[in-house]
């Protein structure tokens, strides 16, 4: 494999290999780096972080299925299908493994259920604001402040027939994306708003609310694990995360002060500072075998991951 840039960067669209494969940027070189968001947003929630990680770093972003450019097949949004979805695009990309991996609020709940599926696969874990609730009514209690994730929770079918144009409106309408979120850039704002309702909704109901990271937690506590956490953060409180986790002998918890939910777009220099300090000292994950060569489609010779 020739060596790249690092300005290098391969896309590969889920719709050349599989319709459920997840779309799959990779930019940059050396040990890779899996950054997967969350319920709200795309892979450009990330914009403002990888600059940062990819000068020493071969840093993979995936949409979600049904999310920015991914391909939004029909059916329920389960753990289970985002996760063979991002598991394809990795293989379509031809990502190496072990990898470590990065996800954001809810994409925190997926990358520490694929490492407990997929333990070899895993150098280590960084979950960055988990949203995690004592059981499924306080799940559906505190998720309500959003008022996206409260309309998907209280009026489904009615909000399907008013949320549709009016983000339709958003991603087409010159300056109105801005309007749907106070903390995005205009760019991340139109992606966030490319996903069908529909594939929000059923997301929100079957992950967010109706998954329990309890097995993927205990599964993984042999793992190196980093959990990052704003001190200000509404959809779960840090002491809660950190008692969560506490006791686990290779987990760490960073919090930050003064700094809310999506820490990405809040703090992207501090989480940065911790993902490349976190992942040039952590050992190889329970279960990582050596490396893992994923298959590759036909796309050239993508930017070097090991």
């Amino acid at each position: 494999m020739r060596a790249a840039s690092q300005s290098a960067l391969l896309v590969v669209a889920g719709s050349a290999m599989s319709r459920n494969a997840a779309y799959t940027t990779v930019e940059g070189a050396g040990p890779a780096l899996v950054l997967v968001h969350g319920v709200a947003g795309s892979r450009r929630v990330w914009d403002l972080v990888v600059p940062d990680l990819r000068r020493d770093h071969c840093v993979v972003r995936t949409d979600l299925l049904g999310y920015g450019r991914s391909p939004a097949p029909k059916g329920v949004y389960t753990v289970g299908a985002h996760l063979d979805a991002i598991r394809r695009g990795l293989d379509g990309a031809g990502v190496p493994r072990p990898v470590v991996l990065v996800g954001l609020s809810m994409g925190g709940t997926l990358v520490l259920e694929y490492a407990r599926r997929w333990p070899e696969e895993v150098r280590s874990v960084v979950v960055v604001g988990l949203p995690w609730y004592p059981d499924d009514a306080a799940a559906r209690s505190e998720l309500r402040q959003d008022p996206w994730v409260r309309q998907a929770i209280d009026h489904p079918r009615l909000a399907a027939l008013w949320v549709t144009p009016l983000w339709a409106a958003g991603r087409s309408v010159p300056g109105l994306a801005g309007a749907f979120s106070s903390i995005y850039t205009p760019a991340m704002a139109r992606d966030a708003l490319r996903v069908p309702y529909r594939v929000f909704a059923s997301t929100v109901h079957h992950v967010m609310i109706g998954h329990r990271p309890e097995p993927a937690l205990a599964a993984t506590s042999g793992m190196e694990r980093l959990f990052l956490h704003g001190e200000e953060d509404r959809w779960t409180p840090a002491d809660r995360v950190a008692a969560l986790v506490s006791g686990a002998a290779r987990t760490t918890v960073e919090r930050y002060s003064g700094v809310g939910h999506n820490l990405a777009v809040l703090a992207p220099a501090r989480v940065a500072a911790s993902v490349r300090r976190f992942a040039a000292g952590a050992a190889p994950g329970a279960g990582a075998q050596g490396s893992l060569v994923a298959p590759s489609v036909a796309l050239g010779d993508p930017p070097p991951c090991r």
